[in-house]
């Protein structure tokens, strides 16, 4: 796979983590073990299209399994409101989360302000961070996949 049948395919894992389609991300993983990715290609509006021929992609041992599998158990974790997200209670401060870390139920995620409050949101189950789908900084809409949880425990 080269470098912008690359970009294109965490560019498609990105636009399907923001819209929080699990199906779509399952099987783009699952093509991805199974060595046959179908290059993706801009389309005049920025989407991105199939193409119907495979291209070979690096061995599945060239990818963390565990990754992989994570993101076949994982779950969404979503926007309660509009707002700007802060992944720290302070530009100096560390982030609550990273990728990897392992959250407990009522674990402080992130902060969203609106309307100059600020508002923590906690994690709703166990699991462990596979994914955050927004910046420091952003502005996320109501429903908008902030995280994506492993919750296979």
């Amino acid at each position: 796979m080269n470098k912008i049948e690359m970009i294109g395919l965490f560019t498609a894992l990105k636009r399907l983590c923001e819209i929080g389609d699990m199906d779509g991300i399952k099987k783009v993983v699952e093509a991805v073990l199974n060595e046959a990715v179908p290059p993706l290609n801009p389309g005049s509006s920025g989407d991105f299209m199939e193409v119907s021929a495979p291209v070979l992609v690096p061995s599945p041992s060239a990818f963390k399994a565990e990754t992989a599998v994570s993101a076949l158990n994982a779950e969404g974790i979503k926007s309660p409101m509009v707002g700007v997200f802060y992944s720290a209670a302070s530009p100096e401060a560390d982030p609550f989360v990273r990728i990897g870390d392992t959250v407990k139920k009522g674990d402080i995620l992130c902060i969203l302000e609106a309307m100059k409050s600020m508002n923590e949101i906690q994690a709703e189950r166990d699991g462990k961070i596979i994914d955050i789908c927004a910046n420091n900084g952003d502005v996320v809409e109501f429903g908008q996949i902030l995280f994506q949880l492993d919750v296979s425990g």
